[in-house]
């Protein structure tokens, strides 16, 4: 399948081409991903570095390494993040097609995300705009699991969004485990008047 059709039917017709995918080999869809995640890089390297500028960020980083090298550092960064998450999410997200009743193998569920990627990678680097197209690579998801895993609706509805939101719970309790170390730390050190009375502001009123 070619690109622009491959682009265009995923976009637009889903259930079909998943299932003209259905025979191809996975190192394909891979192959396919890397063409739109080297594209999404540069995009998202672009806007990374025009919100980075301005707040200083790479300014001062720009002193010890020079900003071709730092640029092509970031790009090497997002685009090898994005090839390991596909990868762990992938193999996270098959243990519960697995479990539902999925029939194919893992490489079958690592191409149902690559492919579902699509509509993330086009737009996910435009600020705002980009959550349309996370919301679109969800569907996909959802679809391609059902067509090329052969279950249920329901139940590839279930394996796509319980490991997201297992990733997500496990953010939220890191989140507030770290907040609340740093609360702790802070009244060890007596840097939080309202914990410890005993920081800089307290002094002062006393």
């Amino acid at each position: 399948m070619d690109l622009e059709k491959r682009i265009t039917g995923l976009l637009f017709r889903p259930v079909d081409t998943y299932r003209a995918l259905h025979d191809e080999e996975w190192t394909l869809s891979l192959k396919y991903y890397c063409l739109l995640l080297g594209i999404f890089t540069i995009l998202e390297g672009i806007i990374t570095g025009l919100i980075l500028f301005p707040m200083g960020i790479l300014t001062g980083i720009g002193e010890i390494i020079p900003i071709p090298l730092l640029f092509i550092l970031i790009l090497i960064f997002i685009f090898l993040a994005n090839l390991i998450c596909l990868f762990l999410m992938s193999g996270f997200m098959h243990i519960f097609v697995h479990l539902l009743g999925g029939t194919r193998g893992f490489f079958e569920t690592l191409k149902v995300l690559a492919n579902a990627a699509t509509p993330s990678l086009l737009l996910g680097w435009i600020p705002l705009i980009g959550i349309i197209g996370w919301f679109w690579t969800l569907i996909l998801n959802v679809t391609g699991i059902q067509e090329l895993q052969h279950l249920s609706t329901p139940r590839a509805l279930v394996a796509v969004i319980a490991p997201i939101c297992i990733i997500f719970l496990i953010f939220i309790i890191v989140y507030i485990a770290f907040v609340f170390m740093f609360l702790i730390g802070a009244a060890a050190f007596g840097m939080d008047p309202v914990i410890s009375g005993t920081g800089p502001m307290m002094q002062v009123i006393d």
